[in-house]
């Protein structure tokens, strides 16, 4: 199992641009290896690979899991995504076509739903935790916006990679050095977006169409990561 990171997620999205972070990464996923001239998912499932994604607010990730064999193989596709980053038109208005299609998914889900409206009370008007997925911004984001991102966050002094399985942690470098050693980082490192304070709000709903559940969350702001006490207010 492969795990290629950048430590940044919805936290370098600015106003408007909600949902542009899992855009971008499931982009990358998606495009033409300039390599093998054919979409990277073919190559993945040519190699009996499952490929998945994960976003959140300080990281986007893809998780590769296939045989460890193929470790060099996944990993030099895995640094042709992340080291040159490149979309044309098309794929720019298909993968946002796709994004839009599952966030009308989710917009049926009670549990997506209510976790968003207790977001928008938990952080304060413009953190990106508290901001509404479906406030029209996916609809308006652009080929350049997609670009922007990735030249500002797409680095690699943002770059973690993990990776698990029937390989000794010396192979498991060797590789990831082979793999990315080359990739250099522009002059200077780039910003991390400011965290937010929390909000005061309390209580609040959210409307749906009918269903004959009702879901209740309860949340409160908690410690920042960089707590010294955050770990171990987790075990808690």
């Amino acid at each position: 199992t492969i795990r290629a990171a950048i430590r940044i997620g919805t936290s370098g999205e600015g106003q408007g641009q909600t949902g542009l972070a899992t855009l971008v990464n499931a982009l990358l996923q998606r495009r033409l290896s300039a390599r093998k001239q054919v979409p990277l998912p073919a190559v993945f499932d040519f190699l009996g690979a499952d490929v998945s994604e994960e976003v959140d607010d300080t990281a986007s990730a893809t998780i590769v899991r296939g045989l460890s064999k193929d470790l060099g193989t996944f990993l030099e596709l895995l640094a042709e995504m992340v080291k040159t980053p490149s979309f044309t038109s098309a794929e720019f208005g298909t993968g946002r076509d796709e994004l839009l299609g599952r966030l009308r998914e989710l917009a049926e889900d009670p549990g997506w739903t209510a976790e968003q409206a207790l977001r928008q009370r938990i952080f304060r008007s413009g953190h990106s935790l508290q901001r509404d997925a479906f406030g029209g911004s996916v609809v308006n984001l652009r080929l350049s916006d997609v670009q922007s991102f990735c030249r500002r966050f797409y680095r690699p002094d943002r770059l973690i990679v993990s990776i698990a399985g029937d390989i000794s942690p010396e192979e498991a470098i060797a590789a990831g050095q082979k793999a990315f050693g080359s990739w250099k980082s522009e002059t200077g490192s780039a910003p991390s977006p400011a965290p937010a304070p929390a909000a005061s709000q309390n209580v609040g709903g959210a409307p749906q169409n009918p269903k004959r559940t009702a879901l209740v969350m309860v949340g409160i702001a908690s410690l920042s990561v960089k707590e010294p006490d955050y770990y171990a207010f987790q075990i808690l």
